[in-house]
C-alpha cells in the first residue's frame, strides 16, 4: 500500500511551500492514493503557492522551433533537467490559461473532470499516457468541443478541447502512434557539452 507524506510550511511571503517524499515515475501508473497526492499538491500549488508567472526561457541552446497546432499533440523529448516541462510551460503560457498533470491523471476520471472543468486552453502532461488515455487525446485533437462526465457527481459539463504537450524521457511508446503527435527533442547546452 503507498503512503505519502505531505508537509506544508508557511513562508515569509505569504505562499504555502510543499514538501513531499512522494516522486511519481515516469510512464508508471498511479494508486489511488497516489493520484489524490497529486490532485491535493496540485490544488495547494494553484490556491496557495508561489503565484503562476510567465515561465523563464528555457536554457541556451534547447530546441526552440515548436509551435502547437490545432489537431496535434507536441511531445517534447529529452533527459531529465533538458529543460522540456520549462519549454512547455513557456509555450502553454503564450496561448492562454493552462494546466499541468501526471499522465496517471488522465485515467482517474474525477480529476480528469475537475482539470477541464477549470477549461485550461492547454495540458501540459508529464510522463507517458496509458492507451486509454491516448485515445482521450486523440479525442481532444480532433474535436472543437467535447461533453465530460462526472458520474460521481452525475454532473455534465461541455468543455473546448485542450491543446497537448507532453513532456516524456523517449518516444518509443509513440512507435505504433505517430499520427497526431509531433515529437521534438529537447536538448540543453549544458547536457550537449557533456556528451561530448
Amino acid at each position: 500500500m503507498a503512503s505519502i507524506t505531505i508537509t506544508l510550511t508557511d513562508t515569509p511571503t505569504g505562499v504555502v511551500a510543499i514538501h513531499t517524499d512522494f516522486r511519481p515515475a515516469i510512464g508508471a501508473p498511479c494508486s489511488p492514493a497516489q493520484a489524490a497526492a497529486l490532485e491535493f499538491i496540485n490544488r495547494i500549488n494553484r490556491d496557495w503557492g508561489i503565484p503562476n508567472t510567465t515561465p523563464k526561457m528555457p536554457p541556451s541552446g534547447t530546441t526552440t522551433d515548436t509551435t502547437i497546432t490545432r489537431g496535434e499533440a507536441l511531445v517534447l523529448v529529452g533527459p531529465q533537467g533538458s529543460g522540456k516541462s520549462t519549454l512547455a510551460r513557456m509555450l502553454a503560457s503564450q496561448l492562454g490559461a493552462y494546466s499541468e498533470l501526471e499522465a496517471c491523471l488522465l485515467d482517474e476520471p474525477v480529476q480528469l473532470f475537475d482539470i477541464l472543468r477549470a477549461k485550461p486552453t492547454t495540458l501540459v502532461i508529464d510522463g507517458v499516457p496509458s492507451n486509454a488515455a491516448l485515445s482521450q487525446i486523440k479525442l481532444w485533437l480532433t474535436n472543437d468541443r467535447i461533453r465530460v462526465r462526472n458520474v460521481h457527481r452525475q454532473a455534465t459539463i461541455w468543455v473546448t478541447c485542450p491543446n497537448v504537450i507532453l513532456c516524456c524521457m523517449d518516444a518509443t511508446w509513440l512507435a505504433d502512434k505517430p499520427r497526431r503527435f509531433r515529437v521534438v527533442n529537447v536538448h540543453s547546452s549544458t547536457q550537449a557539452s557533456n556528451e561530448k
